[in-house]
């Protein structure tokens, strides 16, 4: 009579698994916002991690910070184009009050006004008015810059512990 022996679990099989558990961990519950779409999260999320194939806890951490740093510059930039969008709307709906000044006429007008992206208009809107008394586009410029900054950083630091000194460096002098 033959025994049942439990399936043998291969390095590559262990690996799979865990990676499993790293993207259920990373669920774009957490990190969604109104306006923001969960299956573009969850393609974003899988292609980074697939793509940066961490190895270690360090690893993972670094990766889901890369992520989360990812995933604030795409959000960046909805936030940007709600910005555009909500000025376009009140330089729009003012043309309605300014007689013989209307570039474009009734119909057209609100034409564009149903064009506009609503879900990013109102994110725009919303930081908007978290930026009363400052200029939101320049703050917003800035913040981009620092989520950048951080993004490169941490990626530079899993390359690092990826890849090792060496052959890191190899990659730099590569890339210039």
């Amino acid at each position: 009579m033959e025994k049942n022996f439990p399936a043998r679990k291969t390095e590559k099989t262990k690996y799979l698994i865990s990676k499993s558990k790293i993207k259920d961990g990373f669920s774009s519950d957490k990190f969604i916002i109104f306006g923001e779409d969960k299956r573009e999260f969850e393609r974003y999320r899988n292609l980074m991690i697939d793509e940066l194939d961490p190895k270690t806890v360090i690893q993972v951490d670094l990766v889901f910070m890369i992520i989360k740093h990812g995933w604030d510059l795409k959000r960046i930039n909805l936030i940007r184009n709600g910005l555009m969008n909500a000025e376009t709307r009140i330089l729009l709906e003012k043309a309605f009050n300014i007689e013989d000044t209307q570039i474009l006429n009734k119909e057209e007008i609100e034409k564009e006004l149903t064009d506009l992206d609503r879900k990013s208009e109102v994110m725009g809107m919303i930081y908007a008015r978290d930026c009363i008394g400052v200029n939101a586009f320049e703050k917003l410029s800035r913040l981009e810059t620092s989520i950048h900054a951080k993004y490169i950083k941490i990626y530079d630091y899993y390359k690092l512990d990826r890849f090792g000194k060496e052959l890191y460096e190899q990659r730099q002098v590569s890339n210039n």
